[in-house]
């Protein structure tokens, strides 16, 4: 039988919330090969064994941040993770190799298969957002990747697998794949997408380490500590935001539709299963935009309590897609948090990336949410295309008024390939090389060292602006624990799993105290002139 490696890079492991959230594509993949006929093993190590490890882990960064000494990198870490993946990998004797990676991973990628590709000589293909942006960065002469797949990968892989199966080597009647002919990186016709999303990953959720991605953790609910995982109900987003790279994606394979749904029985039966064979106490629907489809969002919920399976569950949406009459349908189904991409509190920015939505509709949703007890989370943007100290404060003024139950704030980045990056940043750029060094794996200090990344009309420090919203809004997010919260954990198999979870919690919130303590001190050495006004003022 034909054996195919899936590997998550060890970046993934390693990094914030990257490392609780499942490889969906791996699953998705491993489901969809093995229906139909292939082996398919999943290499997706991790780097913490327990709780102890991960509060450790914290409380190590934070000592040496105080100590002002350089940031926790793990990079003894790190080297034990890729040994590990390339131990696991050979040991299954693949016919091939599929390596997912994003553009902040493909420097690491790139090693990792260099490692691979010397110790077995077996094809490798990577898969995921940089390659399908920038399939001409993995195909050349001395590379060690052999197959770039762009956009979606099932059938694409499918039909990879069984050509190297069958010994054929010319590759171009492949649709949806980059690889190296006659010395230079040959680009195939663009796939035709499957809209058939009735395969479901439950049979291939054993190959991964379940135990540590269903153990109670603040990024099912966000901010909020509870055992579950994340699930798909939809592929796709019918939406423009500038900032977004939902509409780069759409336009790398074929779609007879922009959004494409899973059957509502196949998803409540994932669901269930979930449940049964691990004990989850909730769950969190990962689509890009839930509840797009009136009636399918209906259905899900009818169906859900239906099932009376008394789990907890959350979703991303748009704050103009629900009404009061929808929210209750959700929230008698379970629903306990609706995550809102608030952006800016200015019209004038909304309309400028394209969101769709005004403040007015922003604050009707937190309103309706506020009134029937579910949790609204806000996700907050500084640094949007030219935006001005007045539009600025607006985004302050609206957080005000909102009261959100927990959020993040973060600086607007020009994704790659996305209209904010074509329409601001790509100039900026020498050539296209640059990409991976500027989006690297932990160089998060580019969103203030680098000017290339100010998109504002003002001078500001964002780190200290973002870090002063955080303090001021969020900064108890992890212990506003609603009586619904208490139920959970008393219905709960893994109440000593919670309480060890909430301890992490605090340590969290000791190290933000922590890093607001450290910039007033650094502030406090920063010669007069130095801080703008704008960020003094917040």
């Amino acid at each position: 039988m034909f054996k195919v490696s899936l590997i998550n890079p060890p970046e993934r492991a390693m990094d914030g919330s990257y490392k609780y959230y499942l490889p969906f594509s791996l699953l998705y993949l491993a489901a969809y090969l093995e229906s139909n006929g292939m082996s398919v093993d999943i290499v997706d190590e991790k780097a913490e064994s327990s709780y102890f490890d991960s509060v450790k882990n914290r409380i190590s960064n934070y000592s040496m941040s105080i100590a002002k000494r350089q940031p926790f990198t793990g990079s003894g870490l790190y080297s034990s993770l890729v040994d590990k993946i390339i131990k696991k990998a050979e040991s299954s004797s693949p016919n091939l190799i599929g390596i997912s990676c994003m553009t902040r991973e493909y420097n690491s990628v790139m090693r990792l298969a260099n490692e691979l590709k010397g110790k077995s000589g077996i094809p490798i293909v990577v898969g995921g957002i940089h390659p399908s942006l920038y399939p001409e960065q993995f195909i050349y002469e001395t590379s060690p990747v052999d197959f770039a797949v762009i956009g979606e990968g099932e059938e694409t892989l499918l039909e990879l697998a069984k050509y190297i199966e069958s010994g054929k080597e010319d590759y171009d009647s492949i649709d949806g794949i980059s690889y190296l002919k006659n010395g230079m990186a040959r680009r195939t016709k663009v796939r035709t997408i499957m809209n058939d999303l009735s395969i479901s990953p439950m049979n291939v959720y054993q190959k991964l380490n379940m135990r540590f991605y269903t153990r109670p953790h603040a990024f099912v609910t966000r901010h909020v500590r509870i055992s579950g995982v994340q699930i798909f109900t939809s592929r796709g987003c019918p939406y423009n935001c500038t900032f977004c790279s939902g509409s780069v994606i759409r336009k790398m394979n074929k779609f007879s539709r922009p959004i494409r749904y899973r059957p509502v029985r196949s998803v409540i039966e994932e669901i269930k299963f979930l449940k049964d064979r691990f004990a989850i106490d909730g769950f969190y629907i990962m689509d890009d935009t839930f509840c797009v489809d009136r009636a399918h969002a209906e259905e899900f919920c009818g169906e859900l309590k239906n099932m009376k399976m008394n789990l907890v569950w959350a979703c991303e949406t748009r704050s103009n897609l629900v009404d009061e009459a929808l929210l209750k349908k959700m929230k008698d189904s379970g629903l306990v948090q609706i995550d809102v991409g608030v952006e800016s509190g200015s019209d004038e920015m909304l309309k400028e990336i394209e969101k769709g939505i005004t403040a007015a509709d922003t604050m009707k949703i937190f309103s309706l949410a506020r009134k029937h007890g579910v949790r609204a989370f806000a996700s907050v943007m500084i640094n949007l295309p030219n935006e001005t100290v007045e539009q600025l404060q607006d985004t302050i003024r609206l957080l005000e008024k909102l009261r959100p139950s927990g959020g993040v704030v973060g600086a607007a980045i020009p994704l790659p390939k996305t209209e904010l990056f074509n329409k601001y940043f790509v100039h900026k750029l020498k050539d296209d090389s640059e990409i991976t060094e500027l989006f690297g794996w932990r160089l998060d200090h580019y969103r203030k060292s680098d000017r290339r990344f100010h998109l504002c009309g003002y001078d500001a420090d964002f780190e200290d602006i973002i870090n002063k919203l955080i303090i001021k809004h969020f900064l108890f997010t992890e212990l506003r624990l609603g009586p619904w919260y208490w139920k959970v954990f008393l219905r709960s198999k893994r109440k000593l799993e919670y309480i060890c979870s909430i301890v992490q919690g605090l340590v969290n919130v000791m190290g933000r105290i922590i890093t607001r303590y450290r910039f007033k001190k650094i502030r406090a050495k920063i010669p007069n002139g130095w801080i703008s006004k704008e960020s003094a003022a917040l």
